[in-house]
């Protein structure tokens, strides 16, 4: 079976709704991509908080290779509040096609290539962007 990484090497959110009236809102994100096996990865809380928060957190995927030309396969990025009381609080939301993303980097494998997304909230609502920078390797072969 082949599989392809995919490193994801910066996330940055702005004009996220604020969850917090008190304080300067703490966040992160789960990353997961759809459609493949059941990954998912977390963002460290991040350290400039507030409605405009960015992560330089390096996180890699291995996605097989015959799947990045399906293009029901998504990369999804989950922006969670960290709360004291009461539990964490989803905050908005980024879907994006992943054969998009690989169709986009052909030809540049190696080289993060940068992407703007509208973020969503959870009622599905339009609000505030993210961006993220990306990169896909070259083909693994692993024998099964």
């Amino acid at each position: 079976m082949e599989y392809r990484p995919f490193e994801i090497t910066s996330i940055t959110a702005t004009n996220l709704k604020d969850v917090n009236f008190f304080s300067k809102m703490r966040v992160y994100v789960i990353v997961s991509i759809v459609g493949d096996s059941s990954t998912s990865q977390e963002t460290p809380t991040s350290k400039r908080h507030g409605t405009s928060p960015a992560w330089d957190f390096p996180m890699r995927f291995f996605v097989e290779e015959s799947k990045l030309h399906q293009s029901w396969l998504r990369l999804v990025f989950k922006l969670r509040c960290s709360q004291r009381i009461g539990g964490d609080e989803d905050i908005e939301e980024v879907h994006v096609p992943l054969k998009k993303l690989f169709d986009d980097a052909e030809g540049r494998k190696e080289i993060p290539a940068g992407h703007n997304y509208q973020v969503m909230t959870p009622a599905g609502k339009p609000r505030g962007g993210s961006s993220f920078l990306h990169s896909f390797g070259e083909t693994i072969s692993v024998k099964g």
